[in-house]
């Protein structure tokens, strides 16, 4: 599908008298646009329509509990991983002809990857801070400092499974 899409603005281009030497530059180029285009929308369907009509199902029932994921907006970050799936998947078409870029933005996708996955990981906790705060058996324990050493820990491991996919190492390297 995709390369049919590349032969038909390859054409396109030929018909409009670009020179042969700047169409494959002029199609990645339009094709980056597209995807950017298509990623944004999808962000935005996902974030505006469907994470937002989770929260107020969530609101609807009865139960009090999953309302404190709607109230600190848990899965936002959820958004964020179905533009950077259409990159993942479009990026190796779309690179086709400049391989020594794919690798880079792979890498830099799936690094964005790991940093969305630890911002809902961040948004669990907050429930759970949230939630363990408000019970009467944790009243007096100082459950921020247990949370928060926690947080560094996360922040820590995303450090290097970041240093891992960029420098395509093992994590257990660092």
């Amino acid at each position: 599908m995709l390369q049919q899409i590349k032969n038909l603005i390859d054409n396109l281009l030929v018909d409009w008298g670009v020179a042969l030497n700047i169409i494959i530059y002029l199609r990645v180029l339009i094709l980056l646009v597209v995807m950017v285009l298509i990623a944004y929308i999808a962000f935005w369907i996902t974030k505006k329509i469907i994470i937002t009509y989770i929260y107020k199902l969530f609101r609807r029932t009865p139960m009090k509990w999953d309302d404190i994921f709607a109230d600190h907006k848990t899965f936002d970050s959820v958004a964020h991983i179905v533009p950077a799936m259409i990159v993942k998947v479009v990026a190796p078409v779309l690179f086709s002809d400049f391989s020594k870029f794919l690798p880079f933005v792979l890498k830099i996708t799936n690094s964005y990857l790991v940093i969305v996955g630890l911002m809902l990981v961040l948004s669990f906790l907050k429930v759970i801070e949230f939630g363990l705060s408000k019970s009467d058996s944790f009243k007096e324990k100082p459950i921020n400092s247990y949370f928060q050493v926690i947080r560094i820990i996360l922040y820590l491991a995303t450090g290097i499974l970041i240093l891992s996919v960029i420098l395509t190492k093992s994590p257990l390297y660092f």
